[in-house]
């Protein structure tokens, strides 16, 4: 199964590299691998940061949208 989709803008080369490599390739230096492990934490916490945002945003329009029809009904 495919776990990423990748769309250039421009013409590029890409490469394949297995999972088994990848890991290997992490493996030969502990710095490199907690490199990576720190990058994919900070991703993922920025991700869920912008989730969280927009979340916030959606349930004060919703709730500003439910006020306002309640007050003009009253």
């Amino acid at each position: 199964p495919r776990s990423a989709t990748v769309r250039a803008l421009t013409e590029c080369e890409t490469y394949f590299i297995s999972k088994e490599a990848f890991n290997d390739f992490l493996k030969q230096s502990d710095q490199r691998l907690v490199k990576f492990h720190a990058n994919c934490i900070q991703f993922l916490v920025n991700r869920l940061r912008e989730i969280n945002d927009s979340y916030v945003i959606s349930q004060y329009h919703l709730w500003k949208t439910v006020l306002n029809k309640e007050g003009k009904a009253a």
